[in-house]
């Protein structure tokens, strides 16, 4: 292949313009790296609303999971990775939508924190870099 040195020099990043739809399996990607970006898990419901879930998703939420904030922020990430309501009408479960709507709930930190550090590799992606990297060793 040309311009390919080894599979050493492959770089695989998911990008805030066109990143992968997440899913369930992205969870503990997503609520760590809200985490690690300061975000408070007290905020869980304007995020929610902002990411495209209904009010009455959120009640139903707050309600069933009224023992503590991080359940009910863990339950809305669940129904956004779901695509529940309007979540695909802002974009979708991506970081960048993640992103937008943290933005639009004033936390422009947790925001810029995440674009920054957004090349950190969900388990997934963890995945697809050591099937390609077999793919290139199996070609060499």
């Amino acid at each position: 292949m040309k311009g390919v040195v080894g599979y050493h020099t492959l770089n695989i990043k998911r990008t805030l313009i066109k990143g992968p739809f997440l899913d369930t399996g992205d969870l503990d990607y997503v609520l760590n790296t809200l985490d690690e970006a300061g975000f408070s898990q007290t905020k869980w419901k304007p995020l929610c609303d902002a990411l495209g879930l209904y009010f009455t998703t959120l009640e139903a939420i707050e309600a069933e999971y009224a023992e503590g904030v991080q359940e009910c922020l863990r339950q809305c990430l669940v129904q956004w990775l779901e695509r529940a309501d309007d979540v695909d009408v802002r974009g979708g479960p991506t970081m960048a939508s993640l992103c937008y709507s943290l933005e639009d709930i004033g936390e422009k930190i947790v925001a810029d924190y995440i674009r920054k550090n957004i090349n950190k590799d969900s388990p997934g992606i963890i995945s697809l870099k050591k099937y390609i990297a077999c793919i290139f060793t199996d070609i060499w």
